[in-house]
């Protein structure tokens, strides 16, 4: 059994590896800290609005800021992301003249260790010399899965054609997951358009995918709505979905007949993006055939369908109203749901309160009742004030009844 002696010596080692733990952490703090208030003030400096005969003397006060501080210590705040914009340029423009392009070009070849290679990369990119686009396309084509997305978080914040070039590159290759890729080059500044195009013609469905979502942000430049419009047919239905999304995020009005066919399509989230579509290209005539589809089977699709009415506007209550009746509670809750969300329900009632009454409206109101239920009855009479209720209770309690009576029965 271990002595006294043992057990002291062990509490005293423990309160020792303590201490010095909680040093080193509070020491890193402290330096973490000064890192930060660093790239703070530089970025006060260079977003300062400057004179283009200045920026000799703003890069002078970059470097007095700098200079001094551990080189290490510099590309270590780059990387942790402290520095952005126009400050994360500045200072890599400083790194690339403090240490050289040749040593750079050294470090960010194949073969250096990997987080010096990323750094090396970094500072290059940023500091937008010439060497760094070869070094990158090395570096995203690379075994090593690290450096492969080191590379394109680098590319991800230079806003150049050519990075957007290298993107694509890695999109097609694979290396990098694709929805990551995507979204950085969604984010390209610029008409990028002709580098996406060829991917629309991909034997590969899941780059023809990406081709179309991207073509929302960046229509392909040569027959995009043909392209697109064709596509809404694809064989996958993921290729389906995102061509719907880019027809209706690229008012294609061309596409209406293809969109409206895809009503019909036997995949759930493909019929719930042609209803999306449809609200995008402000498709009034089409506004029978949506509230048709109110009593899909799938939630998904009745949610888009109710989404996109309310986006088209009044201009459909009157498809709405003719919903109201259907045999398909689904159909009635929707339509009655929608109305609602434009404000008919309200409107009807404020205008019912103010009189004279009026028998056609109170037969519209006693069908939205009737359709909405409680629950959507109870969320329009929520907002309405005080004297709006009194002016007509009788209605209201009737009104109040049919819905409780309606709820009952379904």
């Amino acid at each position: 059994m271990p002595d006294a002696d043992w057990f002291a010596r062990a509490l005293t080692f423990a309160a020792t590896l303590y201490v010095v733990l909680s040093a080193v952490i509070i020491a890193e703090r402290i330096r973490y800290d000064r890192r930060r208030r660093l790239y703070a003030r530089i970025a006060r400096l260079v977003d300062a609005p400057v004179a283009p005969l200045d920026r000799p003397a703003l890069q002078s006060q970059v470097s007095g800021v700098l200079r001094g501080w551990p080189l290490r210590a510099i590309e270590r705040s780059m990387a942790e992301g402290h520095a952005t914009g126009a400050a994360l340029h500045a200072c890599a423009a400083w790194l690339l003249e403090r240490l050289g392009e040749p040593r750079l070009r050294a470090r960010a070849a194949p073969g250096a260790s990997r987080w010096r290679r990323i750094a090396a990369l970094r500072i290059l990119a940023l500091a937008r010399a010439e060497p760094a686009w070869e070094l990158l396309a090395l570096a995203v084509a690379d075994d090593d899965p690290e450096v492969v997305m080191g590379a394109v978080v680098i590319l991800g914040q230079i806003h150049h054609r050519r990075s957007a070039e290298l993107l694509v590159q890695v999109l097609r290759d694979g290396r990098h997951p694709r929805s990551q890729t995507a979204v950085l080059i969604q984010a390209c500044p610029g008409e990028i358009g002709d580098l996406l195009t060829s991917l629309l013609d991909e034997e590969d469905p899941a780059l023809r995918y990406w081709g179309t979502v991207l073509a929302a942000r960046h229509p392909p430049v040569r027959d995009a709505e043909e392209r697109l419009i064709a596509l809404a047919g694809d064989v996958e239905p993921s290729v389906r979905k995102g061509a719907l999304d880019s027809l209706g995020a690229g008012g294609f009005l061309a596409a209406i007949p293809v969109v409206l066919k895809r009503l019909d399509d036997p995949v759930p989230f493909v019929r719930a993006h042609a209803a999306r579509a449809l609200g995008q290209l402000g498709v009034i005539d089409a506004a029978s055939v949506l509230v048709g589809r109110l009593g899909d089977g799938d939630w998904w699709v009745r949610d888009a369908v109710k989404r996109s009415l309310v986006t088209l506007g009044r201009r459909v209550e009157s498809a709405l109203f003719a919903q109201l009746s259907d045999a398909d509670a689904f159909a009635r809750n929707g339509a009655a749901e929608v109305l609602q969300h434009l404000g008919t329900f309200e409107r009807l009632l404020v205008e019912e309160a103010k009189g004279p009454p009026d028998a056609r409206r109170q037969a519209a109101l006693a069908k939205l009742a009737d359709a909405g239920g409680l629950r959507v009855w109870e969320a329009v009479l929520a907002p309405l004030p005080e004297e709006t209720r009194r002016g007509m209770s009788a209605t209201l309690e009737m009104l109040e009844r049919r819905a409780a009576g309606a709820e009952a029965r379904s």
